[in-house]
This record gives structure tokens, C-alpha cells and sequence, in this order.
């Protein structure tokens, strides 16, 4: 009697997209991560693809499409991502709004802070709860002021609204 093996397949829903570089190894454009995961599973996973040729300009754009969808995308992330989009690939504050679905004060708030001091993009960084706070302190030039309120805000001893005070009077030594 001969009996049967039944192995389930493991199969990924969302393609790999891969650029044709008319040789192997192809170039993997979107999908990392599901890569990754196909690759813990082991051999006999299902990973389906989309391949074709594609511009560089189209790639990135892909590319930065994809990570714009992760639902652990932090706001300097995505304000990189933005940036990324409007500086390298020409698309305006406006159109980027508009095929995001996302309304033109959003993202021009993620493209300031983009363009934030490196004090500011390291305490949102660590706390996604200051990003308010992080929009009044880079009205600040002060770098050693804005340091310190910085700091402040990280160790929850200044609210948004108690920040907002110092940062409206600039010449008021609040320290």
C-alpha cells in the first residue's frame, strides 16, 4: 500500500516586484521584507512576482510607494519618503497631497520636518508623541536654547502648551 504525502505550500498573496536586468540575479525593486520572510520559511514558499523593466526613476518610485504603505512607518521616515518624492522625483506639495489622499498641510508639515534641525528629528525620533512639540521648537534659531527645551520636552517636563510660551517670546530666557 503506498500512501500519499500531503505537504501544505506556503504561499506569499503580495508580488515581489523585480527589475529584468536581462541577466540573473534580477534586481528586487519592492518586497524585501516578504523576501525575507519566504526565505525563513523555507523552499517550498510560493513567492509570485511581478517582473519587468523598469526606468531607474520608476524604481524609486516604486520603491518608496511600497515603504510608504508600512504600517510601522515612523514620521521622519515618512517625511524622508516625501522629500524624497518631491525633491528627486518633481512631484509638488499639491500632487503629492492629492495621490496620497492626504490633505497639503499634512505633508507640507512632514517635509519641514525633513529639513529639521538633527536635535529636533533625534527627539521625534525617540518619542512620536513630540512631533506638536517638534514643529514649535524649529521656529527656535537658538541652538542651545532649542537644545534645551528639547531636552525638557523628552523628559516630560514642558507640555506642548507650556513649550509654546518660550518659543512665541525667543527673547525671554526661559531656562
Amino acid at each position: 500500500r503506498r500512501s500519499l504525502s500531503i505537504c501544505p505550500l506556503k504561499v506569499m498573496h503580495e508580488p515581489l516586484i523585480v527589475h529584468d536586468t536581462g541577466e540573473k540575479p534580477y534586481h528586487l525593486v519592492a518586497g524585501e521584507r516578504r523576501w525575507r520572510a519566504a526565505m525563513k520559511l523555507g523552499p517550498e514558499t510560493y513567492v509570485p512576482m511581478l517582473m519587468r523593466t523598469y526606468a531607474p526613476a520608476e524604481m524609486v518610485k516604486i520603491a518608496l510607494i511600497e515603504n510608504l504603505q508600512r504600517e510601522d512607518l515612523s514620521p521622519l521616515d515618512e517625511a524622508f519618503i516625501y522629500h524624497k518624492m518631491t525633491s528627486e522625483l518633481g512631484y509638488s506639495i499639491r500632487g503629492l497631497a492629492g495621490k496620497l489622499g492626504k490633505d497639503k498641510g499634512y505633508v507640507e508639515n512632514r517635509l519641514r520636518l525633513a529639513s529639521a534641525p538633527d536635535d529636533v528629528k533625534e527627539m521625534v525620533a525617540q518619542r512620536y508623541d513630540t512631533l506638536s512639540a517638534a514643529y514649535e521648537l524649529m521656529k527656535l534659531e537658538d541652538k542651545r536654547r532649542r537644545r534645551s527645551l528639547t531636552k525638557r520636552v523628552l523628559s516630560g517636563e514642558l507640555t506642548l502648551l507650556k513649550l509654546h510660551v518660550p518659543v512665541e517670546k525667543q527673547g525671554f530666557n526661559f531656562y
